[in-house]
């Protein structure tokens, strides 16, 4: 697959819910677990010892492993 070379700017938008964005501008963790679970990028979180603790469905669609064998 050729990548083309191309520059998205992110515009912030209002949220649906202005609960979700904090004072500090942290979001909530359950908008940002949505986020997470949504992307279409692969997501991998593991523990110090390397071992997945979390993987979206994005990583076990490309990896070819299912969430079950990911995780652990």
């Amino acid at each position: 697959m050729r990548i083309k070379e191309s520059f998205v700017t992110a515009q912030r938008r209002p949220t649906a819910d202005p609960a979700a964005i904090r004072p500090s501008g942290a979001i909530a963790p359950a908008v940002f677990e949505q986020a997470v679970a949504q992307a279409d990028v692969a997501i991998s979180i593991t523990d110090p010892d390397a071992n997945i603790v979390y993987a979206n469905p994005a990583f076990a669609r490309i990896t070819g492993y299912t969430p079950e064998e990911l995780v652990g």
